[in-house]
């Protein structure tokens, strides 16, 4: 039987045609497991904060800065190995990396080193810390200021998920100064004028390394004086305020409290040397309640813990000296 010409072009066409289809759909099949390959390898974090008690709605809340939680908009820097830190945001769906991030392996451990809040940093060794010169003594000042490191080394395991939680949770890095006035006694109609807290590089620019666990200080002329204008009206309740510090272990130079309070239109100056025995630990919270009676600063309460618990010191009582015009 002869095939016409006409027949053979359309042979020759659907022959084409479906090596054509062919192709697509095994492009689209390869494609479609690159993606699924892809989106198994992705990378993804869970971070808590240790102490942490409860879901909370914000950062800080009420009068206890052991529970401390991350909110949204939080930002954070994630280490992975030796390369540059990555930002990852805090939403509503949880953490989100700035850029899609993928495990280098599925079998080989990796170390994840993680900072709040998120800076840019190439090395894990120097990663800038924040500035403690604006603090105002509140629950929101010393959220700016607290700084927060996890690690963890792990592989890819069952979900690919890095998990800075319980052992590996965030921790904080500098130290808690926490002040408590009582508001009964001579201090019951006073006005709390002015803190002031005096140490050698309290307040210096830092950076810390996750090489060594430790903080470098920068230290300048303004690094030694925090000095907070308050104007607080006791009005017969307590009051309490709250200051981040640098870490401070060489105890060779003295760090002093000076409080400066109105009471019957006079004004006094308390002072207590030696405040902690001229150490501020780091990860700690250094806690004092005050009362003042008979123009004496008094302390009924004292203690350093880590910032979830911890034990008592020595009771101590400084004077009170009225000021002079």
């Amino acid at each position: 039987m002869k095939i016409s010409k006409y027949t053979k072009q359309m042979n020759r066409n659907a022959f084409v045609w479906s090596c054509f289809v062919m192709t697509f759909f095994s492009a689209c099949q390869q494609e479609e497991h690159e993606m699924s390959q892809a989106n198994e390898w992705q990378m993804s974090i869970v971070a808590s904060i240790k102490g942490q008690k409860n879901a909370l709605d914000s950062r800080y809340v009420g009068d206890d800065p052991s529970n401390v939680v991350f909110e949204e908009t939080d930002r954070i820097g994630v280490f992975i190995d030796d390369n540059p830190a990555l930002e990852w945001t805090y939403g509503e769906s949880g953490w989100s990396a700035n850029k899609t991030v993928y495990w280098p392996d599925k079998t080989e451990n990796h170390t994840f080193c993680a900072f709040y809040p998120y800076a840019e940093a190439s090395s894990t060794a120097n990663v800038p810390m924040p500035s403690l010169m604006s603090q105002t003594g509140t629950m929101e000042s010393i959220s700016a200021c607290d700084f927060l490191v996890a690690t963890v080394t792990q592989s890819y395991g069952g979900d690919g998920v890095v998990s800075f939680q319980e052992e590996n949770a965030f921790t904080h890095v500098s130290s808690l100064l926490q002040l408590t006035f009582k508001g009964d006694n001579d201090l019951s109609s006073s006005i709390l004028k002015k803190i002031s807290v005096n140490g050698e590089s309290i307040l210096a620019p830092a950076t810390y390394s996750f090489t060594t666990k430790e903080v470098t200080l920068t230290p300048d002329e303004s690094s030694d004086l925090l000095e907070v204008d308050l104007n607080h009206e006791m009005g017969g309740n307590d009051a309490t305020f709250y200051f981040i510090l640098n870490e401070k272990l060489d105890a060779s130079s003295i760090v002093t409290l000076t409080v400066e309070y109105e009471t019957d239109g006079k004004t006094y100056v308390a002072q207590l040397e030696n405040l902690a025995g001229n150490v501020l630990t780091g990860g700690m919270r250094h806690r004092y309640t005050f009362n003042i009676k008979d123009s004496s600063l008094i302390i009924v309460g004292s203690s350093i813990t880590s910032w979830e618990e911890g034990g008592q010191l020595e009771e101590i009582i400084i004077n009170g000296t009225e000021q002079s015009v």
